[in-house]
């Protein structure tokens, strides 16, 4: 372990209420000081190090527990071990937020028709975008070779979907990409393996999309990209939701 000197010290902190001592620590562990792995220390040199007690701290570090943040190994050689945020844990919360809330099924697909269109244009736009629009072609290659199998043929259309989001490089998209990800990948699985309604004409209609947004971020036209990726989102939605549009959102289908 490299000894850390910035750790908060009793002038910082100034008080032991545990959400306070668990704030200290994830403004820590959150500052690229720590990666998956690090030891943050033991109790005792927390303890020291933030002049609080030890029922306030532990108490602290429960709570960075239940939020996955860390991990204390008890015994001579243990001590506070930091974790990075766990996406699954995001998508299960994500998940359950949203049955909660009785939201349905539409509400989570207008929300990606409203992040692509504009991450298409920003890859267009990019000057990597004839790198961008190479990576792309090669899904779309993969489409082709698996539109006989409607299971393979959808993994392949979201990791399309996916990468356009991941090739703009917005780090807040990209967040709210990987949050959501596994919630929306199983939303259109269940909905594909109930309604099976897709016909090989339309998986071909899906690739020739793809391939006009392929050559319009290849030509740099961020405007028309972002117009055609909007009009392909909508007609999207409707084909694969169809009567399933006001379904709500199924814990169940996110564990």
């Amino acid at each position: 372990m490299t000894e850390r000197s910035d750790i908060a010290s009793a002038d910082v902190l100034g008080t032991d209420e545990p959400e306070q001592i668990a704030a200290q620590l994830r403004e820590l562990m959150t500052g690229g000081h720590y990666a998956e792995g690090d030891l943050l220390g033991t109790e005792a040199e927390l303890m020291e190090k933030f002049d609080v007690s030890r029922p306030s701290l532990r108490e602290a570090l429960r709570i960075l527990e239940r939020r996955g943040l860390v991990s204390v190994i008890r015994g001579a050689r243990g001590g506070v071990v930091v974790h990075e945020p766990d996406r699954q844990m995001a998508t299960c919360t994500a998940a359950l937020l949203l049955q909660s809330r009785n939201v349905a099924l539409t509400d989570l697909f207008e929300a990606s028709a409203i992040l692509e269109p504009p991450a298409a244009r920003m890859v267009a736009e990019s000057g990597s975008n004839k790198r961008a629009a190479k990576e792309l072609r090669e899904l779309v290659v993969e489409q082709k070779q698996t539109i006989s199998d409607p299971d393979r043929f959808t993994n392949a259309v979201q990791r399309f979907h996916e990468q356009i989001i991941t090739l703009a490089g917005n780090q807040t998209l990209l967040m709210i990409k990987e949050m959501l990800h596994e919630v929306i990948a199983r939303a259109v699985a269940d909905v594909v393996e109930r309604s099976r309604h897709d016909s090989l004409a339309e998986r071909h209609r899906v690739i020739r999309s793809h391939e006009l947004l392929v050559t319009l971020i290849e030509e740099g036209n961020g405007e028309v990209a972002q117009a055609h990726w909007n009009s392909h989102m909508g007609y999207a939605r409707r084909q694969l939701l169809g009567t399933q549009a006001t379904n709500v959102i199924r814990l169940s289908d996110h564990r």
